[in-house]
């Protein structure tokens, strides 16, 4: 099950979207984590890009913001249950 993303979890990455160093991290991170994924999103925005670049950007920036906000969602939540917090 997909966790809930909270909205200061939201806020905390919607802050970090124009730090290159951390939209670098994040996307290291899907292609260990999940190369199908991260392949499949790829492959759309090229294909997006050859009709508009802007539409190819798009769709890698709102990917980047849905992952990164279920992977700190779900840190935290591996956080609070590891010390019983909930």
């Amino acid at each position: 099950m997909l966790p809930t993303v909270s909205v200061e979890v939201i806020s905390e990455v919607l802050s970090g979207a124009g730090d290159q160093e951390k939209i670098r991290a994040s996307w290291e991170e899907m292609i260990k984590a999940n190369p199908a994924l991260f392949t499949c999103i790829t492959e759309i925005a090229v294909r997006e890009s050859l009709k508009e670049e802007i539409r190819g950007e798009m769709i890698l920036r709102g990917a980047m913001l849905a992952w990164e906000s279920l992977r700190v969602q779900d840190e935290i939540d591996e956080m609070n249950r590891e010390w019983g917090v909930e």
